[in-house]
């Protein structure tokens, strides 16, 4: 993003928890959805947290929609907020850490800027935006893997009931249960976590880096590699899948997105079939339509996904045997890849965008009144 033709908008800053990237887990793709739809109207000053590592590709596709960027590493904010997604969240001034480690980067900008708004992309990090005056302040609650309260309790978790009565609006996660936000004493707007599809065909975000990639046919275990259960996944495949496909295909290899040196984006562009083996559906569905967003070939867990509209579009499999079975079928047929994958962005493409959720986030950023017709009714 050229800065100099960005001046004349009004400065936002964004605390985040975490490094937003478009083809990370659910909460590095919401962050980076967030961080799109606010770079359309503000000027954007990002503070995140570091939430585990980064190549240099995804700080320059983060860096490419800020202003500025300041990436922290403070490893005990991170792992408290890591355990607050596991359970409710009991006090609302509970993060100190992460009030610190984000307080330089922001009161220097803020003594060269005025900020026009404030968007927190945690409630644990409530407490840092909240020290900040702004026109507009708002909290992410989303994604709903990510939400403080049990679905189908009806009620707001402590620190979530505390930050509605502070802020202007709560963007949460379209899909989450619609009694919950009845009585939020704040302004609720749904956005969904999609895929986004710009980052995908953009040839200036997505720029081929040079890579030695070996020929042959490649197997590419995607994941959302923050869960827990991310390296269990890979492991169980290595050694129960993974040798019955070499003995048959002795060509082919076997490769990864996990985040480090490595491009994943690049590792995606290089499959001739993407595996995405997860037991838990909210965990799933992300990795999956990524890679088809990629027009690549994909196997997953029927069970897991539970989507009878993809079966068209993926090969879905149950059994262990039924890995390797489904996965050689494609590493030896090229037509049938080439025609699944061609569903599978079909599909991806035929997806309401971000965009189409957004009206009544968009006017209420840039201070301009939205007719009826304009704004959808919040979930």
């Amino acid at each position: 993003m050229d800065r100099r033709l960005t001046q004349h908008k009004p400065a936002l800053l964004m605390v985040s928890h975490c490094v937003p990237d478009a083809l990370g887990g659910a909460d590095r793709a919401r962050a980076w959805q967030l961080l799109k739809l606010a770079n359309t109207t503000h000027r954007v000053f990002l503070a995140c947290l570091l939430d585990g590592p980064v190549n240099l590709s995804q700080w320059r596709n983060a860096d490419a929609h800020a202003q500025q960027l300041a990436i922290e590493i403070d490893h005990r904010a991170t792992r408290h907020i890591s355990r607050l997604k596991q359970r409710s969240a009991r006090r609302a001034d509970a993060n100190r850490d992460g009030n610190t480690a984000l307080a330089a980067p922001i009161e220097q900008w803020q003594s060269e800027h005025h900020f026009d708004a404030i968007w927190c992309t945690h409630p644990v990090l409530w407490p840092t935006a909240r020290g900040y005056r702004a026109r507009l302040r708002l909290c992410d609650t989303g994604p709903e893997s990510q939400a403080g309260s049990s679905p189908d309790n009806g009620r707001l978790d402590p620190l979530t009931a505390i930050i509605a009565h502070q802020a202007n609006a709560l963007t949460i996660d379209r899909n989450a249960p619609h009694h919950r936000w009845r009585d939020c004493p704040c302004e609720p707007v749904a956005l969904p976590t999609t895929v986004d599809l710009a980052f995908f065909t953009d040839a200036h975000a997505n720029r081929l880096t040079k890579r030695y990639a070996p020929p042959g046919l490649h197997v590419v275990v995607h994941h959302d590699w923050t869960r827990p259960n991310a390296h269990r996944a890979l492991k169980w495949f290595t050694k129960r899948v993974w040798p019955q496909i070499h003995r048959a295909a002795p060509d082919a290899y076997l490769r990864n997105t996990m985040p480090g040196s490595l491009d994943p984006l690049a590792t995606l562009r290089d499959a001739s079939v993407v595996v995405c083996v997860d037991p838990n559906s909210h965990q799933a569905k992300l990795p999956v339509y990524q890679a088809m967003a990629m027009q690549r070939a994909v196997v997953a867990s029927n069970r897991a996904l539970n989507a009878p509209a993809l079966n068209r579009h993926i090969m879905s499999v149950d059994r262990t045997q039924d890995w390797s079975r489904v996965t050689l079928q494609l590493l030896r047929s090229a037509s049938e890849r080439l025609s699944l994958s061609r569903n599978a962005r079909e599909w991806i493409d035929h997806q309401p965008a971000t965009q189409d959720h957004a009206k009544k986030l968009a006017h209420l950023l840039s201070g301009t009144p939205a007719s009826p017709q304009t704004m959808p009714k919040a979930a």
